[in-house]
């Protein structure tokens, strides 16, 4: 428009310029409710689509037409994708459905930088986040503390581990005759899981022992004390163990392994035998129990001090308790039965056997070093007998 022109024009009356001011105002806020009520509406849909995406345990049930303690079974033993944060689960509505349809992986991941810093199950230390669905890398420490009990590792994966313990133990004959041995033990253990449910492990210990033998001099003859020591290969062991049933709802994890020793020296005896392991989950713990038996193969070479007895029967209970993925708990009680010869020629000449039946009371922890680094404290101690003997063991399980 002519600037000129625009001065010349003559301005509306006060009247008609008053008249179009309340239009602009009335107009207003018949636009505004609007506006408003569709950025709300917006809104609602976004948070409620990103709330149907991450599901709970009786969501992800419902989704899946499953009982909801076969959802949390199975996302615990890594059969299906989920998360658990500070002790509930939570799950992706979409890699449910991948995972249902067979596909494996989670087609748009979920970020998951801001819930690895929760105080709940946590990303292994050393790994990088991943996203809600996929598998972890690394092992839970659950998984590592329970490797002979249920926590089978995925197919092609395994454990390398070094383990030292060192135990000291007192027997007598009252007040005639007092034994008193430590033995020192190092060895390295090798698990591969060739294929899903199976494990094949293999066991290599080296020995140093040393015993302090004393006699009443004034009811037998003899020196008053003697010592001895020994160094050298133990006996090797190999095992397969076996999954037959896996865990599920109202079902526990069934495990079945055969086990073999091979003597380290011609003078004592080699062994088979088997074992049954019954596992089952009660988050955040696991409960297991099992039973084995190993029968000497050479009865003639049975060393009743440092070898294996003809007969040899164990029972074994045991607890693992989650903290998070990083630390947990375990406590186990073994008894051991053997059958021994009986030659109390021997016994009174200073070789006394060890006791036909040891109760042991173990407490250990297993902890995430680093990124596939473990490290496992223990201490045992025997129950009953008139001396609480006592092991310390340390084990360094890394998994490949």
């Amino acid at each position: 428009m002519n600037p000129l022109r625009q001065t010349l024009q003559p301005s509306p009356p006060a009247a008609a310029s008053g008249a179009l001011a309340r239009q602009r105002t009335q107009a207003r806020p018949r636009s505004a409710p609007l506006i408003a009520a569709l950025l709300i509406w917006l809104g609602a849909s976004g948070a409620v689509a990103a709330q149907d995406e991450i599901l709970d345990l009786t969501q992800a049930a419902q989704l899946l037409r499953v009982p909801s303690t076969a959802v949390e079974q199975m996302a615990r033993a890594g059969r299906l994708p989920g998360r658990d944060i500070d002790g509930q689960w939570r799950f992706s509505r979409r890699a449910l459905i991948d995972w249902l349809a067979g596909s494996g992986a989670v087609s748009t991941p979920l970020p998951i930088d801001d819930l690895v810093r929760t105080s709940g199950r946590q990303q292994p230390t050393g790994s990088s986040a991943t996203a809600i669905g996929e598998q972890p890398a690394t092992p839970s420490a659950e998984a590592i503390a329970l490797r002979d009990q249920g926590g089978l590792l995925r197919k092609g994966s395994g454990t390398v581990e070094l383990g030292f313990s060192y135990g000291r133990n007192e027997d007598s004959l009252y007040p005639v005759l007092r034994s008193e041995t430590t033995t020192t033990v190092a060895s390295a253990v090798l698990r591969y899981v060739p294929r899903d449910g199976l494990q094949f492990a293999a066991r290599l210990p080296y020995v140093w022992q040393r015993s302090d033998r004393f006699i009443d001099t004034s009811t037998l003859t003899g020196p008053a004390q003697s010592t001895s020591r020994s160094e050298g290969r133990g006996d090797a062991g190999v095992s397969l163990l076996g999954e037959l049933v896996r865990e599920r709802s109202g079902l526990p994890n069934l495990l079945v392994s055969l086990n073999a020793t091979a003597a380290a020296d011609s003078t004592r005896s080699s062994g088979m035998g088997a074992s049954v392991v019954v596992s089952k989950s009660a988050d955040p713990a696991v409960l297991f129990a099992g039973v084995s038996y190993l029968h000497a193969l050479q009865s003639e070479r049975v060393d009743d001090r440092n070898g294996i007895a003809r007969k040899n029967f164990a029972v074994t209970l045991g607890l693992t308790y989650a903290l998070n993925d990083l630390v947990a708990l375990n406590t186990t009680f073994d008894g051991v039965y053997r059958n021994y010869r009986t030659e109390a020629t021997g016994a009174l000449a200073g070789s006394l056997p060890p006791s036909r039946q040891v109760y042991t009371l173990q407490f250990g922890a297993t902890w995430l070093l680093a990124r596939g680094l473990f490290i496992e404290p223990a201490v045992a101690i025997r129950l009953g007998g008139e001396r609480p003997d006592m092991a310390f063991t340390l084990n360094l399980p890394w998994t490949f």
